[in-house]
């Protein structure tokens, strides 16, 4: 594990050999860092499969990003799960980033539903991205909640969206449950949290 240190230079904590923990700005960057410390075969599951290409970034979102970041190098696949088939989508993006498309397993359904049938035996890594409802992300961590591994990174996207609402019962849960966490100034915002690893 790396060691947790104090940067004179820059001011800011950082873990040796890793990012500076000051410097995260994108969902990228968050992933890149994750990848370096989450466990060598991570089961990683999304709800809310991202179908937006970035302006400037034709091929690279949320989901492309966990792939690439996360899935591809230790060898591993993500489960993403929406209510739409965004099959076409991904496709064209994976395709476009010369991303592998075979370390993307798409659910669709009800998220909750969907998840209450996943047959895994635990998640390593939980990105909650799903519909604009208040209750629902609160509704998916708690229906797979068991399967989270003792250490485990859990993120909810659109937290500084003012047209999301989304986040609003989830990350006080989140919080209440005594994890680590921090906000990471992403265009539309994005909790971190973490129970046995560190944070960005």
């Amino acid at each position: 594990m790396p060691t947790r240190q104090w940067n004179s230079d820059t001011g800011g904590l950082f873990y040796e050999g890793l990012f500076e923990l000051t410097s995260l700005r994108t969902f990228d960057e968050v992933t890149t860092f994750i990848n370096q410390l989450i466990c060598p075969n991570p089961v990683c599951v999304e709800t809310g499969t991202a179908y937006g290409f970035p302006e400037g970034e034709p091929y690279w979102n949320t989901t492309s990003s966990i792939v690439k970041r996360i899935c591809e190098p230790k060898d591993e696949y993500l489960i993403s799960v929406d209510l739409l088939d965004r099959t076409e989508v991904i496709d064209k993006l994976f395709l476009a980033g010369n991303t592998d498309r075979n370390k993307c397993i798409l659910k669709v359904g009800d998220s909750v539903q969907v998840l209450s049938q996943l047959d895994i035996p635990y998640i390593d890594f939980l990105c909650l991205d799903s519909g604009e409802d208040e209750e629902l992300l609160l509704h998916e961590y708690l229906t797979i909640q068991h399967l989270l591994s003792e250490k485990h990174y859990v993120l909810v996207d659109d937290i500084h969206n003012t047209h999301s609402v989304k986040y609003k019962k989830i990350v006080p849960h989140l919080k209440n449950l005594g994890y680590t966490w921090m906000q990471v100034p992403t265009e539309t915002g994005l909790f971190v949290s973490a129970k046995g690893y560190p944070i960005p």
